[in-house]
């Protein structure tokens, strides 16, 4: 235990002649003082002055010491001694020896990095003017030295302390800009860059105006003045970027204009290289930090990046030239046939030596770098204008992978990867599919003439970012995208064949080639002679990483080319593959088995049209022996690691499932290994899939006796707690099953399905499919063997499923199919009139009726039951439409028994022509008298799907009751379920067009808002099936200014046309040629037409992103902004009291909503930098938007930090708001006692919610980069949440949870 006696005896040693002894007395009291001991006044200030007295002494590791027990002691005195010591360590700087000036500064560096922050004021106040004075003194460097840096991290931590002294900083650091020594120079530079990040906005202003004033009138664009205030300008934008944004059309120019010509043979020296390092650093973080503001500029940046991408004056290259389009870029169609690569045999491409000779003293690579790196940051800043920078810098950068400097080098190669990747990430999805046709619709509102060739070419590549990137290698190479593929395998080609080449830049060539591979889906098969070779060689290359990513890049050729143009080349790559399978390190052997696993089905391709194999490669059978002497070794063996476990197992089942015929003699061994691999957990997931494949074999392995000795287990793991590999179990089961050489018994059946059973449950529907699945299966392959098992242990469950509301999907499809089954094996306890009767005569529990109980959807889910097993056979058909009849006909019968016999009619009738039946359209029709809403319902839906089996007949009676009855609604449900059924089926409704279009358009005006949506869902559905007819009758009613009723109409069905195009290319090319034309409903001035177009909006966004891509900029996203910024209040007033009433709160939810979703489909074509301005006014809004509003935050957070960065300042006030809303106290006592209203119950859940919400954004704008530099209120906000005593235990939950999230 520390006691103040031996303090007494430390302190005492620290003045030993000894320095031995003084530094062990130092460091024991150091590690006293870092324990929880207490201290009076006096000892405090013995303990400082023996420690400053040290930072004297002649021994360098005492010094250091001393160093180190001062940030201790900073957090353990009081004041009074923190005051002391800055007076001393600050006088000493000044003052003190020179010899130990450095010591001094460290100590002085400490204790303000270590100081409490409840101290700033204090050492900000004792110091500032005191390191003024020792910046002024031009007498003495080192003293200027230190006191710059001490100055620039008392900003950083204690800037915002004295906002008084911030003038009086700059003035005197300004000054030594213009000092003689570059160190002073560079150390000012950085400490107005600590300045202007807690500086307010006019001293910021005030600051570059001084520095472009000097820039301007500098005589020499070399001098150092110039270089130095273009860093300090970097140095600035680096810090504050977005706050430079006003300055941009000043800076941008003066950078541009001194980085001059890479032409002129004057500026080739050192002094313009230095500068050219400072301007493009600067022009870079302008680039990231102010990505709107400095758009226009972006060609000239662009321009002159490229120009010294390739200014490397004191290097010759022997190469083509940089601008040439001749042969050299091209790929000679005979050497495609050749399979040697003579051409490349000692190769000198890339080689660090060639051309000039060696020039150590050479640092235009610098320039080179720099520049390269403001093309990155314009690909990433801006991926909404890749097209200009394909433009500008696709063929440029591809010709520049012969860069000498193997660090630029790796950068070029790292660019040009960066843009093929943005490029797929913005034309990824839906976004592609109509583009050209966008385009069209853009040229016909400008009064052009769409081309002809624009809808037939819009759809091609409709589901990848294929055609995106594609029409970007065009874009870059005047028309022909090869050109750009041929220079970049060409370059690529060179460089592994190179001699000297080092296997750095031979991995970074793997990574762009797979990155060009992934996103052309291909592409590189009229290279692959010349590619082969040189992999093959990387593959038996030494170095271990070149190793993996060739075999990488190998896997995804094999992956994305087609069998016939890789099977010439596949045998000695194979070869080599084998071979590392054999070596040692666990990463390339796994990697060789995945290779491996992808090498098979290429071997062996299965034809897609026939499902059989294709054997057409002589090569097949000796390539099959070698692939299993590789994995069976690794399959085999036991103290190997789990990644090769998993690798050899998948790799035998792919072997097994292409080559078991000629591998028959080995499958029981196999067989046998994959049993034992199911009794290790680490290795059951792998080997089920293993499974499953081999039962897939159109090759029809037996698995019986596998199956017979592995059903209990598999049986077993369905009880295990993970859902994975239940999942797994039931598809692998549901395979083994199906197989036709498979042999099922009465035991397996027993023990498989009762375990099954337990996971049938509308609580989770997709095991439910599975297991339904699996049933089927084996009542299908043995109904004798698995009939009493289905009987008595899936059966009832089948029951209960039935009548679930939450059936859906392919839950329900196979729940039908698993009934027909049921009923076709025909099972002694299960024939057709047993189950008919138990679905549809038996009640769940009341005995009132089948549908007794039910929700309208559980109903309707029993009805397709129903009608699935009557479909059955004309026999039962006829029984059950006897049944539903008498039952419609029962005056008698229950209302519910009605309702299922109504949509049980439905479900046949759409499968079946019912005008049969006598009296079937009256019955329907006195339906619609009924009581309940519910039987009113099923009337129409039934209506509706009868007419589908019999069009002809039953469309009529429709239409003529719909003009005399007063059932309009009703008749329109039935008309719009006939509409959706005949285009799911993708029936042709054309001649039916002209009878049902004047009716709708009658309608499209009616009073009743249920009748006009049913008339716009209809005509969303036909406009889908039907756009060149139904299109211009959409347009001819929005020509009406003073119709709102119909815009409002047509605003919706193209809403539900919308959501359906995507199965309709023509329409969604029709739609999107036409949209300029019902944009301007954003505009409306009817607010529910308003509404109605941003719900348009959002569903086209949503599921046809390529319709409205072209108007985001110039419609969308401002009538976004207007309607967030749009408030609309009214007073209304109810007698005892007035309600303040926002109408256009439902629209700003929508157009929020609309945002988040074009943030997630469609970020990169999005004007983000004026989106991101209506973010604070958003979350100061009513509390229903903020939740939405701090999701938005958050992804925008992630997806562009340096637009948040800018506004995060405005984001502090509306946070802090939310988050002050705290719910009750748990403590009722402590509640009353605070005297505050605090919401209670349901309404204090939702506070607390909105409270998480608004700290899942404060945490997710506080992950980025340099955020607490960048603004100190913010740091102090965000450190204030994360101490406050309510919100710290959410934060740190908050932070675990998405912890948690990362791991999995």
């Amino acid at each position: 235990m520390t006691t103040t006696a031996s303090l007494n005896v430390l302190l005492e040693k620290t003045s030993d002649w000894d320095k031995d002894e003084r530094y062990m007395a130092t460091n024991d009291l150091c590690t006293a003082l870092s324990k929880d001991i207490k201290i009076d006044e006096n000892m405090e200030q013995r303990i400082c002055a023996a420690v400053l007295k040290q930072l004297d002494d002649q021994s360098n590791d005492v010094q250091s010491v001393a160093v180190k027990c001062l940030a201790i002691i900073t957090k353990k005195v009081q004041q009074a001694q923190i005051g002391d010591v800055c007076k001393k360590l600050i006088s000493l700087i000044l003052e003190g020896k020179d010899a130990l000036r450095d010591v001094y500064s460290i100590g002085l560096k400490t204790l303000i990095a270590d100081v409490p922050d409840s101290m700033g004021a204090l050492v900000s106040d004792r110091l500032t003017a005191k390191l003024l004075s020792g910046i002024s003194r031009q007498d003495a460097e080192d003293i200027q030295r230190e006191c710059l840096d001490n100055m620039a991290d008392l900003l950083r931590r204690f800037g915002h302390l004295n906002a008084s002294a911030h003038h009086e900083i700059m003035s005197a650091v300004v000054k030594q800009l213009q000092s003689d020594r570059a160190v002073i120079r560079k150390r000012a530079a950085h400490c107005l860059g600590a300045l202007v990040v807690v500086s307010s906005d006019a001293l910021l202003n005030s600051l570059v105006q001084i520095l472009l004033e000097g820039i301007e009138a500098s005589t020499s664009a070399t001098s150092q003045s110039s270089r130095t205030l273009i860093q300090t300008i970097g140095t600035i934008s680096r810090t504050v970027g977005y706050r430079l944004g006003r300055h941009l059309e000043r800076i941008v120019p003066l950078f541009l204009r001194f980085c001059g010509d890479p032409e002129d043979e004057n500026q080739q020296n050192d002094a313009a290289n230095e500068l050219r390092e400072s301007c493009f650093p600067g022009l870079e973080s302008f680039v990231l930090r102010c990505p709107k503001e400095v758009v226009p500029f972006l060609p000239d940046i662009l321009q002159v990046a490229v120009g010294f991408m390739k200014y490397d004056p004191n290097y010759s290259y022997d190469s083509e030239e940089e601008g040439s389009d001749g042969d050299k870029m091209s790929v000679d169609n005979d050497d495609d046939n050749n399979n040697n690569d003579s051409d490349y045999e000692g190769s000198d491409y890339g080689d660090e030596d060639q051309g000039g000779g060696s020039d150590d003293d050479d640092a235009s690579w610098k320039v080179r770098k720099a520049a390269v790196k403001v093309i990155l940051a314009v690909v990433q800043a801006r991926p909404d204008l890749l097209s200009d920078t394909w433009n500008a810098c696709g063929l440029q950068l591809v010709r520049r992978f012969k860069e000498r400097e193997e660090n630029v080098r790796l950068d070029i190669m790292h660019c040009f990867e960066s843009l093929i990747q943005a490029s797929c990430s913005s034309g990824n999805g839906n976004g592609t599919a109509s583009s050209s046709a966008a385009a069209a619709g853009a040229g016909k509102k400008a009064g052009a003439a769409p081309s002809s060739s624009s809808s037939s070419s819009a759809v091609i590549g409709n589901k990848t970012g294929r055609t995106s990137l594609a029409a970007l290698l065009e874009c870059a190479s005047n028309g022909n995208n090869n050109k750009v593929v041929q220079a970049v395998v060409k370059a690529c080609c060179d460089h592994l064949a190179g001699t000297n080449t080092s296997a750095k830049t031979k991995s970074a060539v793997f990574a762009l080639l797979r990155a060009l591979v992934s996103a052309l889906n291909g592409g590189l098969d009229r290279f692959l002679p010349k590619l082969m070779p040189l992999l093959e060689k990387c593959l038996a290359d030494k170095n271990q990483a070149l190793k993996l990513d060739a075999l990488v890049f190998l896997r995804c050729l094999l992956e994305h080319h087609s069998p016939s143009a890789l099977q010439p080349h596949l045998l000695k790559p194979l070869d080599a593959v084998v071979v590392i399978v054999q070596e040692d390190w666990y990463k390339v052997i796994a990697e060789a088995l995945r290779v491996l696993t992808a090498m098979v089905p290429v071997l062996r391709p299965i034809d897609a049209q026939s499902g059989f194999f294709v054997d057409n490669f002589p090569a097949f059978k000796p390539c099959v022996q070698k692939l299993f002497k590789a994995v069976w070794p690794r399959l085999d063996a036991l103290d190997i690691d789990q990644e090769i476990k998993e690798g050899a197992i998948i790799a035998m089942g792919e072997l097994l499932s292409h080559a078991g015929d000629e591998l028959s003699a080995h499958v029981p061994a196999v067989l046998a290994v994959y049993k034992k691999r199911l009794e290790n957990e680490t290795t059951r997931s792998s080997t089920l899939k293993a499974v499953a494949t081999l039962a897939r074999s159109s090759i029809q392995l037996d698995l019986s006796s596998f199956f017979t000795a592995t059903a209990s287990d598999l049986a077993m793991f369905l009880r295990q707690a993970s859902r994975s590999l239940k999942q797994l179990t039931l598809q692998t089961l549901e395979a083994v099953v199906s197989a036709s050489a498979t042999q099922i018994t009465t035991a397996e059946a027993e023990v498989i399905l009762t375990e099954a059973a337990a996971l049938i449950s509308d609580m989770d529907l997709h095991l439910s499919h599975l297991s339904l699945q699996l049933a089927n299966a084996m009542l299908t392959k043995a109904p004798a063997v698995a009939g009493p098992a289905v009987a008595t242990h899936i059966y009832p469950k089948m029951l209960t499923l039935a009548r679930s509301a939450l059936m859906q999907g392919q839950a329900q499809l196979s729940l039908i199919r698993l009934f027909q089954s049921v009923v076709r094996a025909n099972l002694p306890s299960l024939t057709y009139e047993h189950v008919f009767a138990q679905l549809y005569s038996t009640s769940s529990s009341s005995g009132a009726g089948a549908g007794a109980g039910l929700t309208k959807q559980g109903l309707s889910n029993l009805s397709k039951c129903v009608a699935g097993i009557a479909s059955s056979s004309p026999t039962t058909i006829n029984q059950s439409l006897q049944r539903f009849t008498a039952d419609l006909n029962n005056t008698s019968a229950d209302e519910s028994q009605k309702q299922l016999a109504l949509l049980c009619l439905g479900e046949l009738g759409h499968q079946q022509d019912l005008s049969s039946i006598p009296n079937l359209q009256n019955i329907l029709l006195q339906s619609f008298e009924s009581p309940l809403e519910d039987t009113k319902l099923a009337a129409a839906y039934a209506l509706g799907h009868i007419a589908v089996g019999n069009t002809a007949q039953f469309l009529p009676i429709l239409l003529q009751s719909s003009a005399s009855s007063k059932h309009q609604y009703l008749l329109l449900v039935s008309l719009k379920e006939l509409v959706v059924a005949f285009a799911q089926q993708q029936l042709d409704f054309a001649s039916h067009l002209s009878a049902v279009l004047p009716l709708l358009l009658q309608q499209c005006r009616s009073e009743e808002d249920s009748v006009r949506a049913m008339v716009a869902e209809c005509l969303g559905v036909l406009t889908t099936m039907l756009p060149q007819q139904v299109l211009p009758v959409l347009l001819q009613l929005n020509a009406d200014p003073a119709d709102t009723l119909a815009r409002r109409m047509i605003a919706h069905a193209l809403r539900f046309s919308l959501s359906r195009s995507a199965s309709s290319p023509a329409a969604l090319v029709a739609i999107t040629t036409e949209m300029h034309q019902f944009l301007p409903l954003l505009q409306d001035s009817d607010l529910d037409v308003k509404k109605a177009a941003l719900l348009m909006v959002n569903t086209a966004v949503h599921h046809n992103p390529s319709t409205v891509e072209h108007h985001l900029g110039c419609a969308i996203i401002p009538a976004l902004i207007v309607t967030l910024q749009t408030k609309e209040e009214r007073i209304v007033d109810l007698g005892p009291f007035k309600h303040r009433v926002d109408d256009y709160l439902p629209l700003r939810k929508i157009a929020l909503t609309c945002l988040e979703t074009l943030l997630d489909e469609s970020p990169e074509k999005l004007d983000l930098a004026s989106l991101v301005q209506v973010i604070p006014l958003v979350l100061a809004d009513k509390d229903e938007l903020k939740t939405q509003a701090h999701q938005i935050l958050c992804k925008l957070s992630a997806h562009s930090p340096t637009l948040v960065a800018g506004i995060v300042e405005q984001l502090i006030a509306p946070l802090t708001k939310t988050i002050g809303k705290k719910p009750a106290a748990k403590d009722p006592s402590a509640a009353a006692a605070s005297g505050v209203s605090a919401p209670t119950g349901p309404e204090a859940d939702r506070a607390l919610d909105l409270v998480k919400s608004a700290l899942r954004a404060v945490l997710a704008v506080n992950a980025i980069d340099d955020i607490a530099n960048i603004n100190r209120k913010w740091a102090e906000f965000a450190d204030k949440v994360k101490k406050d005593e309510f919100t710290a235990e959410i934060v740190r939950a908050l932070e675990n949870e998405k912890a948690f999230e990362g791991n999995y």
